[in-house]
């Protein structure tokens, strides 16, 4: 674990203490004779990584210890730990690792039994002030949404927000360049009904509307995320999708898609003209 890798650019991809902006780094620059990027720099590197590793968990910074590991192994990283974290200290831990992750799915068995270590007392710490008091404002059920792939419609994380839902249905961010995703690899959106009871925390830290539930869960194709989703894949596949959803949308969404394919028609039509 926290083996290190080279990216084409010759640099080492060093942990970070952010997964979202510009990352700062935790780790000083790296002091060796070998040439940056090169076989003896990379084991220079490794050995003093592990020192630091080592020297964070005897002196019990366990939040250092975590993210002193590369981003991908930093489930693995927590779960070694998970038995000499306080108690106390355990979710907001939990929490940074949680925002800092990229892909959830990949480590679900961790997961799941990480949060099983999350005492009841101590759930409070999963959320900061602002977020308690905008979940608190919360009804006792609400509707929730998530954007997924079709490998990964089950999941903790989804959103209060539908359209950042349908973001994350038709759009990949890759090393934070977000870029819109080709008609064939356009996800869905699911939607369903909870219980407050069922959320472990909530958390508008990345602009998400987040709602982390306590267990991996799937939904129902949300009709509006799917016409919205259908727009990315261009007009037709639109037109297509209000007239098969119609009947199960709001009159005000109704009425905003077929303003939009209005305006879409003519704008063609005004192309076509100006190549003539």
């Amino acid at each position: 674990m926290g083996s290190f890798n080279v990216r084409r650019s010759g640099m080492l991809d060093l942990p970070t203490r952010i997964s979202f902006g510009i990352g700062r780094s935790i780790v000083p620059p790296i002091k060796s004779q070998a040439a940056v990027g090169s076989p003896e720099w990379i084991a220079d590197t490794e050995r003093r990584m592990r020192r630091m590793r080592s020297h964070a968990r005897r002196s019990g910074n366990w939040s250092r210890f975590v993210f002193l590991h590369m981003r991908e192994d930093r489930w693995s990283a927590l779960a070694q730990v998970s038995s000499l974290v306080p108690a106390a200290g355990f979710p907001s831990l939990f929490r940074k690792v949680w925002l800092d992750s990229k892909v959830i799915w990949r480590e679900r068995s961790i997961v799941r039994k990480l949060i099983s270590c999350i005492r009841p007392e101590f759930q409070g710490s999963l959320f900061t002030k602002a977020d308690r008091e905008r979940f608190d404002a919360l009804p006792d059920k609400f509707s929730i949404y998530r954007g997924a792939k079709e490998w990964n419609v089950s999941g903790m994380a989804w959103t209060l927000d539908l359209q950042r839902a349908i973001y994350f249905a038709t759009h990949h961010d890759d090393e934070s360049m977000a870029c819109s995703l080709p008609p064939y690899m356009i996800g869905v959106v699911l939607e369903r009904v909870i219980h407050k009871k069922t959320v472990l925390f909530y958390s508008n830290d990345r602009g998400e509307e987040e709602i982390v539930l306590k267990r991996f869960e799937k939904g129902a194709l949300s009709p509006e995320g799917t016409l919205w989703c259908a727009e990315h894949r261009g007009r037709e596949a639109f037109a297509a999708e209000l007239d098969k959803q119609r009947d199960r949308l709001t009159a005000q969404t109704v009425s905003a898609a077929t303003e939009l394919l209005s305006a879409w028609r003519l704008l063609e039509a005004h192309t076509r003209e100006a190549l003539i």
